[in-house]
């Protein structure tokens, strides 16, 4: 199927697409919006960057099994879909691939997988949970942003990069346990996260950016943050702003290098070394 072939056919509403077509070109059914159903042959083998971008009433799509990858944008937007089946021959998702897919509740991503790109779960307010492969070791850049369904995500242990505004107003997520072998905490990671009633940072984190935990800690119990470095990672002097923290336990024998460094020291009566 040719690129853009249906793009902006608003009268479009469903289509069946022949059996031995091997490929849907970039944004083919590009703001299609009165599309809400798709039959996709087995023979297809790949499918385009934005091909259903802006298909608003699409509510769900069967993919076949051969392709390996979904492309940028495949699916931005489509504020109707509610489920999709990633084959399990997938090892990449890319960038914005299911943003602003606001109805979406649950996504299976297939072990295949080795990163999240940026913007991928942007603004997937229903989505209530989501289980990331073992083996991925990077997360981008506004991923879950204002996922505010999420009530808890298990970062593997193999992750060693976290963008920015990752989970930033994922207002419904309770913990968040830095996987060790992350080094840099990026600015406004769990900003706005109002329910964070825990958060455990490794041992490897050197640095954490600005504003990365602010705003979070629920109203009447706050958030506990355990640190495991036994040397201060550099602050910046609101990298917890407004952040409502009822204790920071620090490890044992760190007690006094926390109170008295740079921009830790303004928590210093709500330290405390770990049992």
């Amino acid at each position: 199927l040719p690129p853009n072939y249906f793009a902006n056919d608003s009268l479009l509403a469903s289509i069946e697409i022949p059996e031995g077509m091997t490929s849907i070109g970039d944004s083919s059914f590009y703001n299609c919006t009165s599309l809400t159903s798709v039959e996709i042959p087995e023979s297809v083998t790949n499918i385009g960057l934005t091909a259903f971008a802006g298909c608003t009433y699409l509510a769900s799509i069967n993919l076949p099994q051969n392709i390996t990858s979904i492309k940028a944008n495949t699916f931005y937007n489509c504020a109707h879909l509610t489920s999709i089946d990633i084959p399990q021959g997938v090892t990449s998702i890319e960038s914005n691939a299911f943003q602003y897919c606001s109805r979406l509740v649950s996504i299976d991503i297939p072990q295949g997988v080795t990163s999240i790109a940026n913007y991928v779960f942007n603004g997937c307010t229903n989505l209530t949970s989501i289980d990331l492969p073992q083996n991925i070791t990077s997360i981008g850049s506004y991923a879950f942003t204002d996922c505010t369904s999420i009530t808890s995500i298990d970062i593997p242990q193999g992750v060693t990069s976290i963008g920015s505004y990752a989970f930033r107003n994922c207002t419904s997520i309770t913990s968040i346990d830095i996987p060790q072998g992350v080094t840099s905490i990026q600015s406004n990671l769990c900003r706005g996260c109002s329910k964070l009633a825990s958060v455990k940072i490794p041992q490897s984190v050197t640095t954490i950016g600005s504003q990365a935990f602010a705003a979070i800690g629920n109203e009447t119990s706050g958030t506990v943050i355990t640190i495991l470095a036994s040397t201060p990672p550099t602050i910046t002097a609101n990298t917890f702003q407004t952040a409502n923290i009822s204790k920071i336990i620090v490890p044992q024998g760190s007690l006094s290098a926390y109170q008295t460094a740079t921009n830790w020291s303004a928590f210093a009566d709500k330290m405390e070394e770990a049992a």
